[in-house]
C-alpha cells in the first residue's frame, strides 16, 4: 500500500489482499471515518467508526516500558528504503509478529496516525488481537517491515508481510 498523510487525513492506495488497484481510501483520523473511492466507476463508500471524533490516547509514561517488557528485541538492525530499523518480536497465543521499527523523529507523526487507525478498527475480537501486537511494536517506532504468522489452536496459519518500500521527504 502507498500511504500519504497530511494533518489528520491519510490516503491509501492498494492494500493487502485487494487485487483491484482502481480503488483508493481516504481516512480521516479526527472524525474516525473511512472513504473508499473508485473514480473509474464513479463509486464511493463511506464508513464511520463513530459519531464522536477519535480521541487522543492518554499520555502514560509507562506505556513504552510495558511494550519493552513484551516486545522482545531481536538484537539486530537493518536498513529499509534508506531508513535504519531495529528488530522486535511479539508472541501471543494468536500470532507471532516481527517488526523492524524505525525511531527516526520525522516518522513520529506516522506512528501516531497508525495508532489512531488501529483504534478505529478495534471493534472485532480479531482486530483486538492484531492491535495488541501492533501497538506493542508501534511503541518502538514506525514499521519499516512487519511479518505476522497467525496461530490457530496451536497450528500455524496465514502469513503476511507489510514493508515500507519508499520514504519521501
Amino acid at each position: 500500500a502507498a500511504l500519504s498523510i497530511k494533518g489528520s487525513m491519510m490516503r491509501m492506495k492498494g492494500a493487502a489482499g485487494v487485487s483491484d488497484t482502481t480503488w483508493y481510501s481516504i481516512i480521516d483520523l479526527e472524525r474516525g471515518s473511512w472513504l473508499a473511492v473508485q473514480p473509474s466507476r464513479l463509486r464511493y463508500a463511506e464508513l464511520a467508526a463513530s459519531d464522536e471524533p477519535a480521541e487522543e490516547p492518554p499520555s502514560t509514561p509507562g506505556r513504552a516500558d510495558r511494550a519493552m517488557e513484551v516486545a522482545r528485541p531481536l538484537g539486530a538492525t537493518r536498513t529499509f528504503a534508506g531508513v535504519r530499523a531495529t528488530g522486535y518480536e511479539v508472541r501471543s497465543e494468536f500470532e507471532i509478529a516481527r517488526g523492524w521499527m524505525s525511531s527516526q523523529p520525522e516518522l513520529a507523526g506516522l506512528v501516531r496516525a497508525f495508532e489512531k487507525l488501529s483504534r478505529m478498527w478495534e471493534e472485532s475480537a480479531d482486530a483486538d488481537q492484531e492491535a495488541d501486537a501492533e501497538e506493542l511494536l508501534l511503541a518502538h517506532g514506525f514499521p519499516m517491515l512487519r511479518q505476522t504468522l497467525e496461530v490457530q489452536d496451536g497450528q500455524l496459519g496465514g502469513y503476511t508481510i507489510e514493508e515500507t518500500v519508499s520514504v519521501e521527504r
